[in-house]
């Protein structure tokens, strides 16, 4: 089988939060000579963004502002920039500047109002909530910050009146109800706190981890240790392993004492950034959960689950010397830590530091089920470095590890599968990619992976097309799996239908070597010699791995071999788990 795209695949982060990093650039973009003007600081500006350095960026930009310190749209391009690159003070300077001129600014009045708010200034914050034009999210953030002021100042009718405009709140119910049950704990009121966490968990806040973390932590200091199970137990089911999600399953097992409400108003108004930066998150939309988690740390600057967040989101914008330096912040006795180590050693690995990120990874390796994260990242690593028989050893020990099986797991036998497929033992690689598709419930990678090895070595055919075809209904934009569809028709003698799909996956793909050179194949079998000479020059252009370049060399050279004719067992078969 060819080399696919799946080496590319990373399984530790999937089984801890969900996140792959890719390539590792620890360098900062190299400083300019000071650009002339305007438009050259501009200019350098977007420059910087478009290579991810956020903070020179943001140096530019207020190096414009120099030239024109009165353009609010440069304000406000260098505020967002400064927020979201995690430069909160500077942020709030660009933010008085911008306020003098457009007084009613939502973005800069709220930021204005939690930086009071931080400072105990509450009268000033209300002052900047007062003038600020209401957007839909600053009419959510708004009576949050008002409640935890009022909380502050002792003004029970004030608390009152802002939990009422909380409950009206139909946008982000599930934040709002979890500020409402946090004031409620806080006075003593459990009957309105188990209220509130129940409308909360209506609205779907039991699928959002802020709002799990904080309900089981209520039932826990309640003393309902089954109601705090279940919840637990739930969310650890259905999404992936979170560490303060185990770490509450352990208190419960151990009868530890629960954690304590914060009653610090700073650490409540930053678990609501917090939560509004997950829903954020949630929606892909990175840029705002950025600058929300930002606040949080702002406000709770020791938070270790917004500093994982921001990491995190550094990482799949590509900005990863901000990532890299962020997981190092996480200090060995908080619950982020052995993922933030993790994903250190995947950053390591990509800047070829190899043997220092398998060390990181041995160093957070405690022989027990906890490893099966670090394990799985080490086996990753060993497989992007072609080094399967020691990824199938990493695999088979995270595999071992599994108490209880469940459907996440399928990522582990999905990898094993590859690396042993990569070494030749077709026989327990279709195993594992069996088992890989009966726990995911046919995850369409898993399906094209299976299908397209079948279908590469000739056998099973129609089975590999068909499920290479539901692989495709799940992710019809998918161009591999468009290409793995044409693959089969290919083999199967089916070349004008083969020729249709292989041409949708080179435009889906335009530059993968792999979907050039099955073009190439079809359009010589169709007599189209020529052209298929050119899509094998092509593909040679693309960078193939090593062992697929003699093949289509030889093929520039003498064209393909006549096909043999396929036997009934080749059509059918497959083995089972």
């Amino acid at each position: 089988m060819k080399l696919r795209h799946y080496l590319l695949i990373g399984l530790a982060g999937s089984l801890l939060i969900g996140v792959a990093l890719g390539a590792l650039v620890l360098s900062r973009t190299p400083h300019f000579v000071r650009p002339p003007g305007l438009a050259g600081s501009y200019l350098a500006a977007q420059f910087a963004m478009n290579t991810n350095d956020l903070a020179q960026a943001g140096d530019f930009l207020e190096l414009a502002l120099e030239t024109d310190p009165r353009d609010t749209d440069l304000l406000q391009n260098a505020m967002r920039t400064r927020l979201v690159g995690g430069q909160v003070p500077q942020a709030v300077a660009i933010a008085r500047r911008l306020i003098e001129q457009i007084p009613a600014n939502q973005q800069a009045g709220l930021l204005l109002a939690i930086n009071s708010f931080a400072a105990g200034r509450f009268a000033r914050a209300g002052h900047y909530l007062d003038k600020m034009n209401k957007g839909p999210m600053a009419r959510l953030l708004e009576p949050n910050i008002r409640l935890w002021m009022a909380v502050a100042k002792a003004r029970d009718a004030e608390v009152q009146a802002t939990m009422s405009q909380l409950r009206r709140t139909a946008a982000f119910t599930p934040i709002s109800m979890l500020q409402v049950a946090h004031a409620m704990e806080l006075s003593g009121d459990l009957t309105g706190a188990d209220q509130a966490y129940e409308t909360g968990a209506r609205a779907g806040g039991v699928s959002y981890f802020f709002f799990v973390k904080a309900y089981g932590a209520y039932l826990e200091r309640k003393g309902d240790a089954v109601g705090a199970r279940k919840l637990y137990q739930v969310y650890h089911e259905t999404h992936l392993s979170h560490p303060h999600i185990l770490a509450g399953l352990a208190r419960l097992e151990a009868s530890a004492p629960a954690p304590e409400l914060p009653r610090v108003v700073n650490e409540q108004m930053a678990y609501a950034f917090f939560a509004v930066a997950e829903v954020m998150e949630r929606e892909n939309r990175l840029e705002l959960a950025l600058a929300y988690a930002h606040l949080a740390l702002f406000l709770q600057p020791e938070s270790d689950i917004a500093m994982f967040m921001t990491a995190e989101i550094f990482g799949r914008n590509q900005r990863w010397s901000a990532a890299h330096d962020r997981f190092a912040l996480i200090a060995p006795e908080q619950a982020m830590y052995r993922g933030a180590q993790i994903k250190r050693a995947e950053m390591l690995n990509e800047a070829d530091a190899v043997e220092e990120a398998i060390s990181v990874l041995y160093a957070v390796m405690t022989d027990t089920a906890e490893d099966i994260q670090a394990l799985a990242a080490l086996g990753d690593m060993l497989r992007f470095r072609f080094r399967f028989e020691e990824a199938e050893q990493a695999y088979d020990k995270a595999i071992g590890l599994i108490e209880r099986e469940r459907a996440m797991h399928w990522h582990l036998y999905f990898a094993r599968g590859i690396a042993r497929e990569r070494q030749g033992n077709w026989i327990m690689a279709e195993v594992d990619l069996q088992k890989a598709r009966q726990l995911s419930g046919d995850e369409p990678h898993v399906l094209n992976y299976l299908g397209y090895s079948w279908i590469d070595q000739g056998i099973y055919l129609q089975e590999g097309l068909a499920i290479i075809e539901l692989a495709v209904r799940k992710e019809p934009s998918n161009g591999f799996f468009v290409d793995s569809l044409g693959w089969a028709h290919f083999r199967l003698g089916q070349h004008d239908k083969a020729l249709e799909y292989l041409e949708h996956a080179s435009r889906l793909e335009p530059t993968d070597p792999v979907i050039t050179d099955h073009l190439g194949d079809v359009l010589w079998r169709l007599g189209r010699e020529v052209e298929a000479r050119y899509q094998w020059r092509k593909a040679l252009a693309f960078d193939p791995v090593d062992e697929d370049v003699t093949k289509i060399e030889n093929k520039i050279v003498t064209g393909l071999d006549s096909l043999p004719e396929l036997s009934p067992e080749e059509l059918t078969g497959g083995t089972e788990i």
